[in-house]
């Protein structure tokens, strides 16, 4: 529940900014010029990567625990 508790929390701000710089939210180009927005996007993507990568070996281990056991 935390990472989605953060992914949430940085997604919310990222269109609080949005609203409150007044840019489009459809016109991605114009959007990702400001770089208080564009920080955002970033850190909320790379949470995400680490998340999938640390469930998948997290995944794997317990795969591999089962069948070697």
């Amino acid at each position: 529940y935390s990472f989605f508790s953060i992914l949430y929390f940085f997604f919310m701000s990222f269109i609080a900014l949005a609203a409150y710089a007044g840019e489009d939210l459809v016109d991605i180009t114009k959007l990702y010029q400001n770089n208080t927005i564009l920080c955002l996007v970033q850190i909320s993507n790379f949470i995400l990567l680490i998340w999938l990568i640390v469930t998948g070996f997290y995944w794997l281990y317990k795969y591999f625990k089962n069948k070697y056991d």
